[in-house]
C-alpha cells in the first residue's frame, strides 16, 4: 500500500570551500528516520547543462553512497538540472497523491528552486 504523502529530498552542494562530503554526512544523520523515501540528487544549472557533468556526477556518486549507507531502502535519482528535479518531485508526488519536499545544500540550489517555483505558479 502506498502512502498518501511522498516524502523527498533535492540535494546539491559542490564546493572546495568546506567538506561536501561531512557536511552530506551529517545532514545524512540528521535525517535518519525521517520517512524519506526519494532522493534527486542535482546541479545548480536551472534549465541547462553549462557546468561540467562530469565533475557533478562524481560528487553525487559519493553522496549517494553516503545516503545509501545510513538509508537503504531510499529510490535515489540523478537529475541535471534543478527544473528537471522538481518535475520528477511533482511527478512522484502524482503517484502518492501529495509530496514533501526538502531542498537544500547550497544557496545556488535553493534559490534557483525557489525562483522556478515562483514562476511556475505565476505562469
Amino acid at each position: 500500500m502506498t502512502s498518501p504523502i511522498v516524502q523527498i529530498l533535492i540535494f546539491s552542494l559542490i564546493t572546495d570551500q568546506r567538506d561536501g562530503n561531512a557536511v552530506f554526512e551529517s545532514l545524512t544523520t540528521s535525517l535518519v528516520g525521517s520517512g524519506i523515501q526519494h532522493v534527486i540528487f542535482t546541479t545548480y544549472e536551472r534549465d541547462s547543462q553549462l557546468e561540467s557533468l562530469d565533475t557533478n556526477a562524481q560528487v553525487q556518486r559519493v553522496y549517494a553512497e553516503i545516503w545509501k549507507r545510513a538509508q537503504p531502502e531510499t529510490n535515489i535519482q540523478f537529475e541535471p538540472t534543478i527544473r528537471g528535479a522538481l518535475a520528477t518531485a511533482r511527478e512522484l508526488g502524482k503517484d502518492y497523491g501529495s509530496v514533501q519536499t526538502l531542498i537544500t545544500g547550497s544557496q545556488h540550489l535553493v534559490g534557483g528552486a525557489l525562483s522556478l517555483l515562483q514562476t511556475s505558479r505565476t505562469s
